[in-house]
């Protein structure tokens, strides 16, 4: 991640960027205007460097994907009736306004964990723990929540490791929905055990550095803005200032 050009920009215009973002996807009712949105988002983590490491983020949605899709397909039943399904106890409808639901609910995610993924990805936990400590968030608080941005690549990759140990020692994870559950218990397992060990070394060496008799923290890292950073947040400011004019102007 280091050398990318987005992990030069100052944590605060991207946090900026990303909330401007989060807030324009759960108030934009189009779905070509939604597009849109994620497109900028992919073109920011492209002009970034990070892609790579964004999608290995992103790849976390792939099976989130389908049940969402799906059950607001069905649920969702209303407006004209594309195709009904009869089935032995009940009728599941296809419809445009449960197609176009549960388009725009997909779209919604995607650009919140997009925009996310990348503030994640280009973002230092130590970093992320200045930037809340300025917006006054209390250092404990800030702490815990710079920490998750480390414990989740963590836990992904002790999960990876743990996979790959047990399949090389035979572990079979292809075949149907209920064997390849079945075959996740032995790699789960040792996962939650490695997790909790972990949670318990890392409070041994807070506690082997006096973390709970600190008031406040002093850091090495300064944070400053640089011309990047300021066009970032006008580029923010832009797009939600399109939003307002094609709302209020000129209508969705």
């Amino acid at each position: 991640m280091k050398g990318d050009p987005l992990q030069d920009i100052d944590p605060r215009s991207k946090l900026f960027f990303a909330l401007t973002v989060t807030v324009l996807a759960l108030l934009i009712p189009q779905i070509e205007y939604l597009v849109g949105l994620l497109l900028i988002t992919f073109f920011i983590v492209i002009a970034g460097g990070i892609l790579k490491s964004w999608f290995s983020y992103m790849s976390a949605l792939k099976m989130l994907i389908p049940i969402l899709f799906f059950l607001n397909l069905f649920f969702y039943a209303h407006g004209k009736v594309i195709r009904n399904f009869d089935l032995s106890l009940f009728t599941l409808s296809i419809t445009y306004g449960g197609l176009r639901t549960s388009i725009m609910i997909l779209l919604r995610l995607f650009s919140i964990a997009a925009v996310g993924a990348m503030f994640a990805v280009s973002t230092e936990p130590e970093t992320f723990e200045i930037v809340l400590g300025k917006l006054k968030v209390p250092w404990r608080l800030a702490f815990v929540s710079s920490l998750t941005l480390k414990l989740v690549p963590e836990m992904k990759r002790r999960y990876k490791k743990i996979e790959e140990a047990q399949v090389s020692r035979g572990l079979k994870l292809k075949g149907g929905p209920i064997k390849r559950i079945r075959s996740r218990v032995p790699i789960l397992i040792p996962f939650f055990v490695s997790i909790i060990r972990y949670g318990y070394e890392l409070t041994e060496a807070l506690e082997a550095r006096n973390f709970d008799d600190i008031d406040e923290r002093t850091n090495l890292i300064s944070l400053e803005h640089g011309l990047y950073d300021y066009l970032l947040y006008l580029f923010s400011i832009a797009i939600f200032l399109v939003y307002i004019f094609l709302n209020f102007f000129i209508g969705f």
